[in-house]
């Protein structure tokens, strides 16, 4: 279970246990290096703001590009729509922990909901996340070994689209009734707790292994021998008819970028992924063997940055190896450089403080519109601008 929270007061438990019995957190480990909270504070903001940064821009390019507007592309947006929510809901969480914002909870109705809501969220994006990559691997693999075939049409897609989320919603709805607020050493916290209709231990190592097979195994098991076979079938791939070195040129440049690609999507989920997978499958099942070196807070730290930077990375794959979206991003660029560009001509303007180079550009315009003056309608008080004086106008230059 993705649950900074949990992770945290489990943690802040299991150290006042340690210093009651008069050892220290971590057992026979050691401390190790000791990360400061606005070091980690740090690196997380690093990658919230990657993660929005990265995600409203896929976004917004798949919005304005019409030839993007496809199904496959409608994965890839549900994919940045996941990882944007999932990360503004998770890091700012794991900031104001690393801060001490976050050292209790309130046993009010207010309290009592939030524990109820929040924690459960905190899973829900990322699993959906991880479903939008299974998916996008699936269109792929239709796409590549079927290509005449309409496989995953715009229904298929739609459906797939609202499995993800249903499915996400499904897997952690059991938390909705498992997380409460309990008190613990003279303080609230909201924890994991299945009483009274189930034990605890049992429950919760029952629960841990259902949401380890269903949201990290079952994505891996497709991901990995779907992307293969894609994989095989690119690069084996022969071009029909008379090929010339420039089109194997052509033809080997786009397998490698392919490939590159596939693997570094499958490489990155599991990099990000696995650490933390493997730390709550061994710790709710194999506790005490692994009480004897307790997991840090640093391990933590590094588990879940790598978490939290798989909803960075996802965007900057498609942006490092598409075409499409490396020409898209940098047109979108290109139009935001251009309006801020025109607001503070705008804002300048205004003011009377146009640089010296706008002053002659107006000037010279002004000499050539006198020797080119509008044609006048028949219209009463009617004129036709000239195309440079129309340009202007777009610029917001006042006319005098």
């Amino acid at each position: 279970m993705l649950n900074f929270l949990n992770e945290y007061f489990l943690q802040q438990i299991s150290t006042m246990v340690n210093v009651t019995n008069g050892t220290k957190f971590g057992g026979s480990c050691g401390e190790g290096i000791h990360l400061g909270p606005y070091l980690k504070s740090a690196i997380y903001s690093i990658i919230l703001v990657a993660s929005l940064v990265g995600n409203i821009a896929i976004i917004c390019i798949v919005h304005r590009t019409r030839r993007l507007h496809n199904p496959t592309n409608y994965l890839i947006v549900n994919l940045a729509v996941s990882d944007l929510l999932g990360s503004v809901i998770n890091i700012p969480i794991a900031i104001a922990v690393q801060l001490r914002l976050f050292t209790t909870w309130s046993n009010d109705f207010v309290g009592r909901v939030s524990c109820a809501l929040l924690p459960p969220l905190q899973g829900f994006f990322t699993y959906c996340s991880w479903f939008s990559i299974t998916v996008i691997a699936v269109d792929r693999f239709c796409a590549v070994m079927f290509p005449l075939r309409h496989v995953m049409s715009p229904c298929v897609i739609n459906i797939c689209l609202a499995a993800t989320w249903l499915l996400s919603l499904f897997i952690i709805s059991p938390l909705f009734y498992a997380m409460k607020v309990i008190k613990r050493f003279d303080k609230y916290v909201c924890l994991e707790t299945w009483e009274p209709l189930f034990d605890t231990l049992e429950a919760r190592k029952i629960y841990t292994i259902f949401l380890f097979f269903t949201s990290y195994v079952f994505p891996l098991v497709v991901i990995v021998p779907l992307y293969s076979c894609v994989i095989h079938r690119v690069w084996f791939r022969t071009v029909p008819g008379n090929v010339t070195d420039a089109i194997q040129r052509v033809q080997s440049k786009s397998k490698k970028r392919v490939l590159r690609m596939l693997v570094t999507v499958v490489v990155m989920f599991v990099l990000c992924c696995f650490p933390f997978q493997i730390h709550i499958f061994l710790q709710y099942n194999f506790n005490d063997s692994l009480s004897k070196c307790a997991v840090t807070p640093n391990v933590t730290f590094v588990m879940f940055s790598l978490v939290f930077a798989n909803y960075a990375i996802n965007p900057f794959i498609y942006f490092a190896f598409s075409k499409e979206y490396c020409t898209a991003l940098c047109t979108l660029l290109g139009s935001i450089h251009r309006a801020c560009k025109l607001r503070r001509t705008k804002r300048m303007s205004r003011g009377h403080e146009l640089p010296a180079k706008e002053v002659i550009e107006i000037a010279s315009f002004r000499k050539l519109n006198e020797a080119h003056s509008s044609t006048v309608c028949l219209e009463a008080d009617c004129h036709h601008k000239t195309k440079q004086e129309k340009m202007w106008r777009g610029r917001n230059i006042n006319w005098i």
